[in-house]
């Protein structure tokens, strides 16, 4: 009982030390936040924005059913949701964290049980052709083939991340949300008004979750250690991809198939308003992660 009543105390310490570590870095504090903010404002927020309003309009107007009933053979002879197939491609399309947010609109329109979508965080949330194709194939210096094989090596991966974990953890439970409107499409207008609200808010905390991870790859790189440049990348993709240098195509592998803790946490903010668990999606997404590295060293 002592323990645990000193426990408090010890969090409100280690809150104010790091308050008054801020405060005393507060010059690398402000630039990092804007590096942050013009990241997210000068490239992340254009290319995703507009992804966002059309996977959650889509979503909401069931205009993506006729999709899923083409692809579902595939998807059910890979013993994947079949409902699953729109938001890896919608994901593959916009790029990270699409894929987590077109899971958490199906779940709530109830076209995903609260399994089917745990499982399919695991793989459908995944980085976008875009930014394959104008930041890491100029920075490892990729030839076009070689940037459509790597990125095929991507998608690959993520697919076989979602038949392992399937294999030796999926569940048979296909019980969707109880709802009034169990998947019931809703009308254009309604749609596009709650389909722009919601991206808005998911861009809002795009932009937070990368000023933070900013500030802390800011803070790291005070430490006097030479930490290799996929340090930075695992905690924030787009910083890591950016300290690599032409060639390190196992590291940028692994690091855009695994997505870095900042992805994490954008999926996290996708998925805990639908109290979807995230133990398959990191699962998932460190087995894309080396898959990809393994399938790019031996190719590449």
């Amino acid at each position: 009982m002592r323990i645990k009543s000193f426990v408090p105390w010890l969090m409100a310490v280690l809150a104010v030390i790091i308050v008054v570590f801020l405060l005393w870095e507060a010059p690398i504090v402000r630039s990092a936040v804007g590096t942050g903010m013009q990241l997210a404002a000068g490239s992340l927020v254009p290319s995703l924005f507009l992804f966002a309003v059309v996977a959650q309009l889509l979503v909401r107007t069931g205009l993506l059913r006729p999709f899923e009933r083409l692809t579902a053979p595939v998807f059910r002879l890979l013993h994947l949701p079949k409902a699953s197939a729109s938001a890896f491609l919608l994901g593959a399309a916009g790029g990270y964290p699409l894929g987590a947010e077109t899971v958490a609109a199906l779940h709530s329109a109830g076209q995903l049980s609260r399994s089917e979508a745990e499982e399919a965080l695991g793989f459908t949330n995944n980085c976008g052709i875009a930014y394959v194709v104008s930041v890491v194939a100029p920075k490892l210096g990729l030839t076009t083939a070689e940037t459509l094989a790597f990125y095929a090596i991507h998608l690959l991966s993520a697919l076989a991340a979602a038949i392992l974990l399937h294999a030796f953890g999926g569940t048979s439970d296909t019980t969707a949300p109880a709802t009034a409107d169990r998947g019931k499409p809703e009308p254009f207008s309604a749609a596009l008004a709650a389909s722009v609200r919601s991206a808005a808010l998911s861009m809002l905390l795009l932009t937070g979750f990368v000023c933070v991870f900013a500030v802390f790859t800011a803070l790291l790189r005070q430490i006097p250690i030479s930490f290799p440049a996929y340090v930075g990348g695992i905690l924030e993709l787009s910083g890591g991809i950016a300290a690599l240098t032409a060639g390190e195509h196992t590291t940028a592998a692994f690091l855009i198939g695994f997505g870095g803790f900042c992805v994490v946490c954008q999926a996290a903010a996708a998925a805990s308003p639908h109290k979807l668990r995230l133990h398959r999606y990191l699962i998932g997404k460190l087995l894309q992660g080396v898959f990809s590295a393994i399938a790019v060293k031996i190719l590449f």
